[in-house]
């Protein structure tokens, strides 16, 4: 008999050990908390609301990594980021974005990730779909900036 076959890791299975191994550190502050929690809210309110290029100021200038819808996740440009993601507004009917769980993973430069549950329809469509985003943030010069997007259906 032979070896089973090795698939890729589902996208749940990668995310689900993301959040396993970003346990928040003590002693990174509160502050430094608060301000990923408002880094978070504010991501949300904007992409709730379609306003993607203040999304776009908050974006790593070295890139993001994104991956829409069940994608792989690539590391593009500034400009490549915000037109993927213009792209896939475009496609849906905007809704409502929540944030759901916000916490500091650590390192130096301090890291942090945020969940956000949005909830939207396909264009054309009644039906509302729920997504879930994993957003990914650095912190530099005294900001949170956003070095990863993941969308999962």
């Amino acid at each position: 008999m032979g070896r089973p076959a090795l698939g890729r890791p589902s996208r749940v299975a990668t995310f689900a050990v993301a959040c396993l191994v970003a346990a928040p550190v003590a002693g990174s502050g509160a502050a430094a908390q608060e301000a990923v929690e408002a880094a978070a809210g504010a991501f949300a309110r904007q992409w709730a609301g379609g306003d993607l290029e203040q999304i776009g100021d908050a974006l790593h200038a070295d890139g993001v990594r994104v991956s829409l819808a069940g994608e792989r996740a690539n590391l593009v440009s500034v400009r490549q980021a915000l037109a993927g993601l213009r792209e896939f507004h475009a496609g849906h009917e905007l809704g409502g974005a929540t944030v759901a769980r916000v916490a500091e993973v650590g390192g130096v430069p301090l890291r942090a990730f945020a969940e956000i549950s949005w909830s939207a329809s396909a264009a054309g469509t009644s039906e509302p779909s729920e997504y879930l985003i994993f957003v990914g943030f650095i912190r530099e010069d005294e900001a949170w900036r956003i070095t990863e997007i993941r969308v999962f259906p």
